[in-house]
């Protein structure tokens, strides 16, 4: 959900079915950190940029 072809122009995330305007649970964050701790154990270490990736498009998407 968070690759550019998902999300509004100005970062917003849709809450489901393209409804940008329902307020939504930071679910995102959730599953990225997710994610990220479930891939952890197979690379050896977490990705990092994975992270500062996610980060800046959920920033957007809460801070906008």
């Amino acid at each position: 959900m968070l690759d550019e072809r998902y999300l509004h122009p100005n970062g917003q995330v849709p809450a489901y079915d393209w409804n940008f305007a329902d307020v939504n649970p930071p679910v995102h964050a959730w599953a990225a950190m997710h994610v990220y701790n479930e891939d952890k154990p197979d690379r050896g270490t977490g990705d990092l940029g994975f992270l500062d990736s996610a980060f800046h498009k959920l920033a957007l998407n809460y801070t906008g």
